[in-house]
């Protein structure tokens, strides 16, 4: 059962996230973990044009900064597993997200639940899945759109590796992506520095009309992510567009999202 709708600004905005293929492994990452995030622009170019209400929509809701946290939870066939994200947006409002995940006899998602709250308290919007519900027609080989940093740490990376996903945003709204790890770089960030995999992501308009796929395609546009060769391939960096050039010559602008800081698990 859902509460709430989403925005569609808010909608577009976070179909950035990645699905899980159906075979993931439950992700060797420990108790308390805690990685934080921080939003900026990496080049002027990349600076939205707040003259367009669609743009600043948009940027409203997209986060400045968000934390994420890891817990275990149970022994045996119940163990669960839990990721909540704390983040504040653009807008000075709040969203606290919870994802809850089986790990038997799958590695797979549970429940989701999204509450942001306005900066003097006000509650505007409380959204909640059980995904064990058939009438959300939750099929294999797909993951919810907001947790794609877990469906990299639960792969099996190596450059050159094309991981199929599929995208779900509702019963209705389930589109393919494909990504792909593309090579290796070292970078930089506040946290420090790391040997990663990169990886790009983007739509396929396999299953989807023709004019409907090439739309598709280049609103959403690609998707880029850094995450650590070794371990649990923690991510470290991420750039996802927040607005896509589907008019020619029109050039996308990207969000980048750096790691800032890593606490271990106690």
């Amino acid at each position: 059962m859902k509460y709430g709708v989403y925005p569609l600004a808010g909608l577009v905005l976070l179909m950035g996230s990645l699905s899980f293929a159906g075979d993931l492994k439950v992700p060797a990452i420990p108790d308390g973990e805690v990685r934080v995030f921080k939003s900026y622009y990496a080049t002027k170019r990349d600076r939205p044009n707040m003259k367009s209400w669609l743009m600043r929509a948009a940027v409203a809701f997209a986060p400045e900064s968000y934390t994420g946290e890891i817990r275990w939870q149970g022994e045996g066939e119940g163990r669960q597993f839990v990721y909540t994200r704390k983040a504040k947006l653009n807008n000075e409002s709040t969203a606290d997200l919870t994802f809850v995940f089986d790990t038997s006899p799958d590695f797979r998602l549970r429940s989701f639940r999204n509450v942001v709250l306005a900066p003097d308290g006000t509650k505007l919007r409380d959204v909640y899945y059980d995904y064990t519900e058939p009438s959300l027609r939750y099929p294999d080989k797909t993951f919810q759109v907001f947790v794609g940093d877990m469906v990299l740490r639960s792969s099996d990376l190596a450059v050159g590796v094309r991981l199929p996903w599929n995208v779900w945003l509702s019963p209705f709204n389930v589109f393919p992506f494909r990504f792909r790890v593309t090579g290796e770089e070292t970078i930089t960030v506040p946290a420090g520095t790391f040997e990663c995999y990169k990886v790009m992501g983007r739509l396929v308009p396999e299953g989807l009309t023709d004019i409907t796929g090439i739309i598709l395609s280049k609103i959403i546009g690609k998707y880029y992510f850094w995450v650590e060769k070794g371990g649990s391939h923690g991510v470290v960096r991420v750039r996802w567009p927040l607005s896509s050039g589907i008019v020619p010559g029109m050039r996308t602008k990207y969000q980048t999202q750096d790691l800032i800081e890593v606490r271990e698990g106690k």
